[in-house]
């Protein structure tokens, strides 16, 4: 792959408007996230034996590059359909045209998003900068004007008036898997059972929509690829979680009943959480040794991609 042909942009990934990309430019990024895909599924499988040090260093200072890289395909494959969807919308004749290419290009925004967040949390684990790290490194601090004088102050190298030294920076950069569910990957801690935001079904399940997320909504019958953390309900005890693994993806049709009701309307980039009666998950058996008979669950579920 020619290094020059793709590069992702400098400015914060979350923020930045992507220019109108060539069609050779979005076959590269299509091509890239695809194998991007195989590579990072190979190095959790390389992670999951006995390996050197030095190896493990070596995967580690590749990770941050890998998400990287991907949040820039994304980006770029995102802006590309934005303006195959502007075009059909403007020149309905060729809406019927367009509509396999909007297709194409969305899912394969999907499949660099999905591979830049989990070569980002793999990377978080092993020790290596998170994409978010990256971002806030290359981004200057703001300057903050001085309402009494109207000069602008960069209040990171402003001096105290008593000619002491300042003390230093400390930012907090954002990380992966903290508490911020709209921007990581979930919580750390069972959500607030008592939270005004749940919506009762009418067989016991309660849903709570996060953050909506766009694109192609998960039906019945999708395949899902999602970071999740389960909770058990009655005293919070956080039973599994992939956030530390990488993502996973699954076949709803072989999922608990809970979640076959309550996935189905989830978008990628969507955060939903499930509060399931032991009924629709692990009846009175449970799952041992982590899941007791009779066992409540609470889940949080960020959608990555829908397949």
């Amino acid at each position: 792959m020619d290094p020059h042909r793709f590069r992702p942009e400098l400015q914060p990934l979350e923020t930045r408007e992507t220019p109108s990309a060539s069609p050779a430019d979005v076959n590269f990024a299509m091509q890239f996230a695809q194998t991007s895909a195989g590579v990072l599924r190979q190095l959790q499988e390389r992670l999951a034996g006995p390996l050197r040090t030095d190896t493990i260093n070596e995967i580690k200072n590749f990770l941050p590059a890998l998400a990287w890289l991907n949040a820039g395909a994304a980006n770029l494959l995102g802006g590309f359909q934005t303006d195959l969807a502007t075009e059909a919308a403007l020149n309905p004749p060729a809406a019927p045209l367009l509509a396999p290419l909007v297709a194409w290009t969305g899912g394969g925004q999907v499949r660099a998003q999905a591979t830049a967040a989990g070569a980002d949390v793999l990377g978080v684990t092993l020790g290596a900068p998170s994409l978010g790290q990256q971002v806030a490194a290359l981004t200057p601090p703001a300057p903050t004007a001085d309402t009494a004088s109207g000069q602008s102050t960069d209040q990171t190298s402003a001096a105290p008036a008593d000619g002491s030294t300042p003390p230093a920076a400390n930012p907090t950069p954002p990380t992966p898997g903290g508490t911020d569910p709209g921007t990581g990957t979930g919580s750390d801690t069972i959500p607030d059972v008592n939270d005004p935001h749940w919506q009762a079904m009418p067989d016991g399940l309660r849903v709570w929509d996060v953050v909506e997320g766009d694109s192609t909504a998960a039906t019945a019958g999708s395949n899902v690829t999602v970071y999740y953390t389960g909770w058990l309900k009655s005293d919070g005890t956080q039973f599994e979680t992939d956030r530390t693994s990488g993502p996973n993806t699954f076949s709803l049709a072989g999922l608990i009943q809970g979640w076959q009701e309550g996935i189905p309307g989830m978008k990628p980039g969507g955060l939903r959480r499930l509060d399931i009666p032991a009924a629709l998950a692990y009846g009175t058996a449970g799952s041992p040794p982590k899941i007791p008979g009779n066992a409540d669950l609470v889940f949080e579920i960020k959608m990555l991609a829908v397949n």
